[in-house]
């Protein structure tokens, strides 16, 4: 392979030995996964999930989420102790090798939660004895070894790869000391973006507990002269809020703006994109600025978005418009509540939840004066701001991240 444009030096600055290229069999002494322990059969027999147990099962998503789900899986001591291939009991690099391919965790039992823990389906643990797995887990996430396992995945349906294909890939190794030295210094990158990450956390942990002493009115706002507002009406959300319906004309020639629920950001209020949508497309829902989208399909991910423009969307988006008296961006505040989201998860479906458009149209919810719905609006946009930059930053941060890795590896 080619070198790489930026590389270390010695201490006494001169240049370390070039780089040479090794199979990932070479390099790796273990390359397993969950199945390695038997046949379905075997480990249906052997391996029962619980709820709570003598060890964690921890899933790709778990690492993902830095174990903040709430359905962690554990298995018995029995159960464990069958799985011994993929014990994570020392540093190692996992993988996903069905779903999300492409992924790579650096784990170390300091970032486990548990004391016990085995790997779970779906992924493949790896780990060289010999060379810095902290090194190899940067180089797996650089652009030149993704290109190599995307030749690897499936090309339809579920993306997945095997470990006999795997371990033909190539890793480019420099000599140890220099391995250290990118280790330590992408490491204090990936510290910074750690820290910002729980910076953009901790200010929507901030706005969420704002918003609940809000809603239960702990926290009331008062008028310019100092006088209290009226109380709140408690009124159900089919008074505060339309479904609209309403289907593109298909008689209508051209294109228009288009959000699909993937489009709509977790949790931030925030439209990443949008498609062209044909006027024909009678499956979409019309919606004007000033509506609020809700993502019905799995509510508990938070998708909201108080649109800026017209256009259409999903089926499994709700188009919300504000009825009389009720400011758009109050009912932005209604729906992106944990008050919304708890009645909207009490859903259709199990796999695939829906909110059912029934029971949040009888819930009640508060709604004060118009003045003080600007009051609480103007006073929440100002964590939506802070949130906002926060973010931002974030992503500068990642994306100077992976400039470091295109300029380091190859």
């Amino acid at each position: 392979m080619a070198e790489p444009k930026v590389r270390f030096k010695k201490d006494d600055g001169g240049s370390y030995p070039e780089r040479n290229d090794y199979t990932t069999e070479t390099v790796l002494d273990t390359i397993t996964d969950y199945v390695a322990a038997g046949s379905f059969a075997d480990i249906a027999a052997h391996v029962q999930y619980q709820s709570e147990g003598y060890a964690q099962l921890v899933r790709t998503v778990d690492l993902k989420n830095h174990f903040t789900s709430k359905e962690e899986i554990f298995v018995s001591e029995e159960a464990f102790n069958y799985l011994w291939r993929v014990n994570l009991d020392k540093e190692c690099i996992v993988l996903p090798n069905v779903g999300n391919c492409g992924e790579v965790y650096y784990v170390t039992p300091s970032i486990l939660p548990y004391e016990h823990n085995a790997l779970a389906p779906n992924a493949i643990v790896v780990r060289s004895e010999e060379w810095n797995n902290r090194f190899i887990a940067y180089l797996m996430e650089s652009k030149g070894f993704q290109e190599q396992l995307k030749l690897i995945v499936s090309p339809s349906g579920q993306t997945k790869f095997n470990k006999t294909e795997f371990k033909r890939l190539i890793l480019s190794l420099p000599c140890l000391e220099e391995q250290q030295k990118i280790a330590d210094f992408l490491s204090s990158v990936d510290e910074v973006i750690s820290t910002s990450e729980q910076e953009v956390a901790n200010l929507e942990t901030q706005k969420r507990a704002v918003m609940k002493k809000i809603f239960s009115q702990e926290v009331r706002f008062k008028r310019n002269d100092g006088s209290d507002f009226p109380e709140w009406e408690y009124i159900p959300f089919e008074e505060i809020a339309s479904l609209m319906t309403a289907s593109i004309d298909p008689s209508k020639s051209g294109t228009m703006h288009c959000v699909e629920l993937e489009h709509l950001e977790q949790g931030s209020g925030q439209r990443l994109g949008f498609v062209e949508a044909e006027n024909q497309s009678s499956n979409k829902r019309l919606f004007e600025t000033g509506d609020v989208l809700f993502g019905k399909l799995r509510p508990y991910l938070r998708k909201y978005w108080l649109a800026t423009e017209e256009g259409c969307c999903s089926t499994e988006i709700w188009v919300l418009r504000p009825l009389s008296g009720v400011m758009s961006e109050y009912l932005l505040t209604i729906v992106s509540s944990d008050d919304f989201i708890s009645v909207a998860n009490t859903s259709e479906g199990t796999k695939m939840p829906r909110a059912s458009w029934d029971l949040v149209a009888n819930a009640e919810f508060p709604v004060p004066s118009f003045e003080e719905q600007r009051l609480i609006a103007d006073f929440l946009s100002d964590f939506d701001e802070a949130i906002a930059a926060a973010k931002k930053e974030l992503e500068l941060w990642k994306e100077l991240k992976k400039g470091l890795l295109q300029q380091m590896f190859v």
